[in-house]
């Protein structure tokens, strides 16, 4: 239930808060500038035009959202002007080994200068950007012997002008620059697409659609309930969808067949759409249960009465070759804001307190490594020859992390802020980043491990094995301590450990616990209310005292 609800949520706000806004704020012409036109590789075919600065306007509920946006991407969406995102499709049928085909790219107009090198060198961080010259055009992507961009970030830029920039995977980028003559009938569509639309999906369709479909068909057929739709690829050549909000969400879909009677086929189409769409509205609404929260049933029966005026609303109007549905009163910007963010907002910390355990899993991996390759946990800190803590063991394990080249550039022998070593604080590999709070102080990491008499860290005391006769899975390695207790992660910094106080040090901490990874590699969430004495077990490893895991 909670699944469905939030693929609802978030289906609905991103179709209305990528760029809806009021009345089509913009100025009429060309929505898509002519030098992004020029740019189109030969297989891309969808594209999508939006402009997140009008959301503010008319969804005051999508606040918190837009600022966990600029956390997570680094750019204000009160600063975006319009997003354009243009998107490939692999046609079937073989294709050279070393071919890749276009996928996506992602163009980007911000309402004031984006500040050339500085703007590339924080969009990258903590990645140090290289520039790439190709041909007259340059672009950048991270530099080789240093860190990656955060999960899930562009890795390569490239700056159209000063407003606009385009970001992507490097060989989506590369195709953007080598195009010579745009032969994509996208193009055209884009050139009809109004400013004044605030969200536009435009797809031209360059038969690629109607190959797939007729290789389904030979490989088994359609499954039974597309199958009244399995001509519609080789009828139409473009499909165009525009939202506006003057004064409620209304939704136009205008499609071009290639003749009449291909139009009338689609025409067609449309009954049997809507009798497999009404169904799937009556079950989301009876999808509801007593476990849900007020919100959650609150947003079931808004989306289940715009299901039904979309249902209701599919009524194709046919002229000649061309086929179009207008639907109204879909309600407001931030009616569907004011529904959809709360359980938006729980989808995305979920997702990232699943980061955080895949974080602390790479992590525990990582230690693992050391011990295989060394017959020994790595100790606490890299010590100096008189015993005095250097760097901690985030930097002691990085080859094992696929960072053997940051790994190269620090100074052992040095301590973390040594004049050498202090610059490589910035360099911080992403796996260590706070996933819940992207806007975290540059090289603070909340992943520290327990260290204090008879726990894995011990002193200046290497680990073995042998010597956790407590058992793996029952004694922890890695913490993550709250935001308020995160440290410098070069810094021989970590949990002081104290029996009588098992808790203390962990900081500030979520009410559904914190994350924690064991010496076997498992990792968990362990619960906020632990008692003492069943913490204190999970940390030394030697008491030879039972845990009972229902306790955490």
């Amino acid at each position: 239930m909670k699944a469905t609800l939030c693929v609802v949520a978030a289906t609905g706000l991103w179709v209305i808060a990528s760029g809806c806004g009021k009345g089509g704020g913009a100025d009429s012409g060309a929505a898509v500038p002519p030098a992004v036109v020029a740019m189109l590789p030969d297989d891309a075919i969808v594209a999508m035009v939006a402009y997140p600065k009008r959301v503010l306007q008319t969804a005051p509920h999508l606040k918190p959202l837009l600022d966990d946006m600029q956390a997570d991407t680094g750019i204000a969406p009160l600063d975006v002007e319009q997003v354009i995102g243009i998107f490939g499709f692999e046609p079937p049928g073989p294709r050279a080994p070393d071919a890749r085909p276009f996928e996506s790219a992602m163009i980007v107009r911000m309402a004031a200068p984006h500040g050339g090198d500085k703007f590339v060198a924080d969009f990258l961080a903590p990645a140090k950007p290289e520039k790439v010259d190709v041909g007259e055009r340059s672009f950048y992507h991270p530099a080789k012997d240093g860190p990656r961009p955060p999960l899930g970030r562009p890795n390569c830029l490239y700056l159209l002008d000063d407003h606009t920039f385009i970001a992507g995977d490097e060989t989506d980028v590369r195709a953007m620059l080598a195009v010579k003559e745009v032969k994509t009938p996208l193009a055209k569509l884009l050139g009809s697409i109004d400013a004044a639309s605030d969200f536009t999906l435009a797809l031209a369709n360059n038969d690629a659609l109607a190959k797939m479909a007729d290789e389904a068909k030979k490989e088994g057929g359609l499954p039974p309930p597309l199958m009244p739709f399995g001509d519609l690829p080789g009828l139409i050549t473009s499909a165009l969808l525009t939202v506006k909000t003057t004064p409620e969400v209304s939704l136009q879909l205008t499609v071009e067949a290639k003749d009449a009677a291909a139009a009338e086929k689609v025409a067609a189409s449309i009954g049997p759409a809507k009798q497999m769409l009404a169904p799937m509205a009556t079950a989301l609404h009876g999808s509801a249960s007593a476990k849900d929260s007020g919100e959650e049933k609150d947003l079931l029966d808004f989306v289940q009465g715009k299901l039904d005026k979309i249902v209701a609303g599919l009524t194709p109007k046919q002229e000649g070759n061309q086929v179009t549905i207008q639907i109204d009163g879909l309600g407001t910007v931030d009616d569907w804001a004011a529904k959809a963010a709360p359980q938006i907002t729980r989808a995305r910390d979920a997702s990232r307190r699943m980061m955080a355990l895949n974080n602390l899993r790479q992590l525990a991996l990582g230690m693992l490594s050391y011990e295989s390759n060394n017959n020994l946990f790595p100790q606490r800190a890299i010590f100096s020859k008189e015993g005095k803590p250097l760097l901690s063991w985030r930097v002691a394990i990085l080859p094992f992390l696929d960072q053997q080249a940051l790994y190269d550039q620090f100074h052992l022998e040095e301590p973390w802020d040594s004049e050498h070593n202090k610059p490589l604080i910035a360099k911080m590999p992403s796996l260590f980043a706070d996933p819940q709070n992207k806007s975290a102080g540059e090289g603070l990491t909340r992943y520290v491990v327990p260290a204090g008499k008879d726990t894995v860290f011990d002193g200046d005391k290497a680990c073995r094995i042998e010597d956790i006769p407590d058992g793996m899975s029952n004694t922890l390695l890695i913490v993550e301590v709250g935001a308020d207790k995160a440290v410098t992660w070069t810094k021989p910094d970590d949990l002081e450990f104290d029996p009588q106080q098992p808790s203390a040090g962990l900081g500030t901490i979520s009410d559904d616990g914190f994350a924690a990874a064991f010496c076997d590699g498992s990792v968990r969430r362990i619960s906020k209310t632990i008692d003492a004495e069943t913490l204190r077990r999970l940390v030394i490893r030697n008491d030879g005292l039972p845990v009972d895991s229902s306790k955490f």
